[in-house]
């Protein structure tokens, strides 16, 4: 849970674009398919905080350097 908090207090940011980008387009296009963008955002953002941080919130790469 630490890596995941970690992941997404340095990318936040990404997620949040996609997120909103998704919407106003599924809005403004009237294409339903952009409406389901968002939700397959969460096993995405789940896989990369699980490659990037282990379970204690430490960085993988520092690890390897070890």
């Amino acid at each position: 849970m630490k890596g995941l908090r970690n992941f997404l207090a340095d990318t936040w940011w990404v997620f949040t674009l996609a997120l909103v980008a998704s919407v106003l387009a599924g809005y403004f296009t009237g294409v339903w398919l952009y409406y389901v963008f968002p939700p397959m955002l969460i096993p995405v953002v789940l896989y990369m905080a699980s490659v990037r941080y282990d379970a204690d919130g430490n960085l993988r790469e520092d690890q390897r350097m070890r």
